[in-house]
C-alpha cells in the first residue's frame, strides 16, 4: 500500500502547505488497482465502486467513433459566424452550390443543443482549405482530419471545459474542427451517450480519465457506457428539443423565428421532425392573431411557458442523473440532484443570482433589449412581423427584394437601410422615430403602455437607449461581429445605423449627401434661433442661461462634422468602398473603420 495525499483542490501553494497537515487529504491505496482503469491514471481517491465500472461495462470506443475535426490553419479566412456572410451562399438556407457549411466549433459550456453559429468555406469539396494544407505540409489529411464522418450526425462537446462536459446532439449537416470534439455511430446510441456525458456519473468519470480542462476524443471513448434505458432516451430527446426551442428564441440562431414576446405561447406545439432524435418546437406568432399586441401580457406568456420549460428539463436531468447512478451502481458516490444554476437553458434570460439560490426570476430588461434588437431588425428588412425567419440577408438587398419575400406587407423596412441618429428627432426616418412607428404598427391601441413597458425597462427613453447603450449591445449581441454598422463622427455629434446585407458602394454617399449635410443645415437653423433668444430681452436669464448651453453644445457640433465629412466621410463616398460578404466582419469593418464607431476587437491583426 502507498499513501498518497491530495492537494487537487487547492488553488496555490500556500494553502496546499496547510492541506498536507489536513488528515483528510491522506489516502492508502494499493498502486495495482491503477491498472484497472484505462490510461492508468493514479487515481488513488478512487472508490472499489468506480473502479467496478469500468471492469463491468463496455467502453464509447466499442459503440461510436469520436473524433477530433479539422484545422484549417487560418480560421479568420475560412470559418465565420453564420449572420456575417449571405444567406444564400449558406448550405443552411440553400443547398444547392453553396459555400458556407455548419461547423461544430466548440463554444460555452451547453448541454443537449446548441453553440451553432459558425461555417466553414468547404465549397467544391474544401478546394480552398485542401489547398492550404496541401502547400504547408504536402499533406491534406495531415490537418483535414475526420473526413469520413462529415456531415452525419452526432454528439458534440468542447475540448476545452472548465465544468463537466457538455454534450449537444446535432443533426446532419456539419463539418467538425479540432475545437468541436465529436461521436459518430447507431441514431439510437447518440441519445444514450448524449444522457450519458451530461449526467453527474459522467462528471465523475472525467474527473478521472481527463483530471485537466482538455477533453479529447481519447478521452471520452474510454467512458464506461451502461444499458440502454428507452424511458430515459425518451426524455433525453425532449431535452434536446427544449434545448433547440431556447437556443432559437434569440436572433443569432439560424432557426430564429420572431421576437419570443410576439410568440403565442397559449397555441398548441408545433412539431416538425428533423430526424429520430430530434424533434423541433415552435410556436405560432401572436402578431398574426391579433394586431394590437400587449407587451406586459406577452411577457407574462413567455414567463410561464418559460418557467415551465425550464423545470421540465430540470426534472429530465435529475431523472438522467438517477438512471445512469442506478445503471452504474454508484448510489453511494453521487445524487441525482442537479442545482438551477446547471441547467443551460435561459442563460441570459434569468437573473444568475437567483439560479443559485435555486429560485427563476426573470430579468425583464434583457427581454426589452431583445425585443429592440428584433424591432431595428423590422425596420432594416431582416425580419418583418408579418412573414417569420429571416427576410434580407444576402449582399446588397433591396426594398424590392423584401416586397417579393413579404408581399402585401403593410410595414415596409427602410429603402435604404439606413437609420440616421441625433440628440433630437432631425429626421422623420430616423432610427428612434422610425422604431416607434413599428412599435405603433404593431400595438394598436397599447402603444402608449408598450412604449413604458419598453423604456422602464430600458432605464431610460429610447432616444438615449440608441445613442448610449445599443450599439454596445449589439456588439456583445453578435460577439463583436456586427451586421448593423454605427457611422459615427468622432463624438458622436452625428450617427447613422446602416445594415451590412443592404450596403453598397453608394450607401457612405447616401449618408453624406441624404443625411449629413442636411443635417449641417439644420445644425445652421437651431444656431440662429438660440442665438436670438440670447440676444433677446424677451426672455428670462435662466432660458437665456440655456439658450447659450445648447448654443455652444451645437456650435461644436458644427465645428467637428466641418472637418469630419472634410477628411472622413467625404473621401469615404468618393471611393465607393465595395465589400464582399464572403471576407466577414472583421476585413469588411476595416474598410470603412475611419467613419465607424470603434471596436478595439476588429482591429486585431488577422491570423497567419
Amino acid at each position: 500500500m502507498s499513501t498518497f495525499i491530495k492537494l487537487l483542490d487547492y488553488d496555490n501553494a500556500k494553502n496546499k502547505e496547510h492541506g498536507i497537515f489536513n488528515k483528510l487529504n491522506y489516502y492508502k491505496a494499493n498502486s495495482l488497482i491503477f491498472s484497472r482503469i484505462p490510461g492508468n491514471p493514479i487515481a488513488y481517491w478512487v472508490s472499489e465502486a468506480l473502479i467496478n465500472i469500468f471492469a463491468d461495462h463496455k467502453r464509447i470506443e466499442n459503440y461510436l467513433d469520436t473524433a477530433q475535426g479539422m484545422k484549417t490553419l487560418n480560421n479568420d479566412l475560412f470559418i465565420k459566424s453564420w449572420f456575417e456572410l449571405e444567406q444564400k451562399k449558406s448550405s443552411i438556407f440553400n443547398k444547392v452550390n453553396a459555400k458556407w457549411f455548419p461547423l461544430n466549433h466548440g463554444g460555452e459550456y451547453k448541454k443537449w443543443y446548441g453553440n451553432n453559429e459558425c461555417l466553414i468555406d468547404w465549397e467544391n469539396d474544401g478546394e480552398n482549405i485542401k489547398k492550404l494544407a496541401k502547400k504547408k505540409y504536402n499533406s491534406i489529411t495531415r490537418t483535414v482530419t475526420g473526413m469520413g464522418h462529415y456531415f452525419k450526425s452526432g454528439v458534440s462537446w468542447s475540448a476545452i471545459s472548465m465544468k463537466s462536459i457538455g454534450a449537444r446532439y446535432f443533426p446532419k449537416g456539419f463539418i467538425f474542427s479540432n475545437a468541436g470534439m465529436c461521436a459518430f455511430g447507431e441514431s439510437g446510441l447518440l441519445v444514450h451517450i448524449c444522457g450519458l456525458l451530461n449526467s453527474s456519473s459522467s462528471e465523475k468519470i472525467a474527473s478521472i480519465i481527463c483530471p485537466t480542462i482538455n477533453i479529447g476524443p481519447d478521452q471520452v471513448k474510454l467512458f464506461p457506457v451502461p444499458a440502454r434505458n428507452s424511458i430515459n432516451e425518451k426524455s433525453i430527446k425532449e431535452g434536446i428539443s427544449e434545448a433547440k426551442s431556447d437556443w432559437d428564441l434569440r436572433e443569432t440562431s439560424w432557426d430564429f423565428l420572431r421576437s419570443p414576446l410576439l410568440t403565442d405561447y397559449r397555441a398548441n406545439r408545433i412539431e416538425t421532425v428533423i430526424d429520430e432524435n430530434l424533434t423541433d418546437w415552435s410556436w405560432p406568432s401572436a402578431y398574426r392573431l391579433v394586431e394590437s399586441i400587449d407587451l406586459a401580457e406577452q411577457v407574462k406568456s413567455f414567463k410561464r411557458h418559460w418557467t415551465e420549460l425550464f423545470l421540465e428539463l430540470h426534472k429530465n436531468e435529475e431523472e438522467n442523473n438517477r438512471i445512469f447512478i442506478d445503471l452504474y451502481g454508484l448510489q453511494d458516490e453521487l445524487t441525482p440532484d442537479v442545482p438551477y444554476s446547471e441547467i443551460t437553458i435561459l442563460q441570459e434570460e434569468l437573473v444568475e443570482s437567483a439560479r443559485k439560490e435555486g429560485r427563476i426570476e426573470f430579468e425583464e430588461s434583457v427581454l426589452a433589449r431583445q425585443f429592440v434588437s428584433y424591432g431595428v431588425g423590422c425596420l432594416v428588412g431582416r425580419y418583418s412581423v408579418e412573414k417569420d425567419g429571416l427576410i434580407l440577408a444576402d449582399a446588397g438587398a433591396t426594398l424590392e427584394d423584401f416586397i417579393a419575400k413579404v408581399p402585401g406587407a403593410r410595414f415596409l423596412p427602410d429603402p435604404d437601410g439606413i437609420l440616421p441618429l441625433t440628440d433630437e428627432d432631425d429626421f422623420i426616418d430616423d432610427l428612434p422615430t422610425r422604431f416607434k412607428a413599428w412599435l405603433r404598427f404593431i400595438s394598436g391601441d397599447r402603444y402608449e403602455d408598450n412604449l413604458s413597458w419598453i423604456e422602464e425597462r430600458l432605464g431610460k427613453d429610447l432616444r438615449s437607449y440608441f445613442i448610449r447603450d445599443f450599439y454596445k449591445e449589439h456588439l456583445r449581441r453578435y460577439k463583436n461581429r456586427p451586421i448593423y454598422w454605427m457611422v459615427t463622427s468622432p463624438s458622436g455629434a452625428f450617427r447613422a445605423l446602416l445594415y451590412l446585407h443592404r450596403y453598397t458602394k453608394d450607401s457612405v454617399g447616401k449618408v453624406l449627401n441624404d443625411y449629413l449635410r442636411p443635417y449641417r443645415g439644420k445644425l445652421e437653423q437651431k444656431i440662429r434661433g438660440l442665438q436670438s433668444i440670447v440676444d433677446s430681452s424677451s426672455y428670462s436669464q435662466g432660458e437665456k442661461t440655456k439658450a447659450k448651453k445648447r448654443l455652444l453644445q451645437l456650435e461644436k457640433y458644427q465645428r467637428e462634422l466641418d472637418l469630419w465629412e472634410k477628411d472622413a466621410l467625404y473621401p469615404a463616398a468618393l471611393a465607393r468602398i465595395e465589400l464582399d460578404l464572403d471576407d466577414g466582419v472583421k476585413v469588411n469593418y476595416r474598410k470603412l473603420g475611419s467613419i465607424l464607431e470603434p471596436v478595439k476587437q476588429l482591429e486585431a491583426k488577422e491570423q497567419e
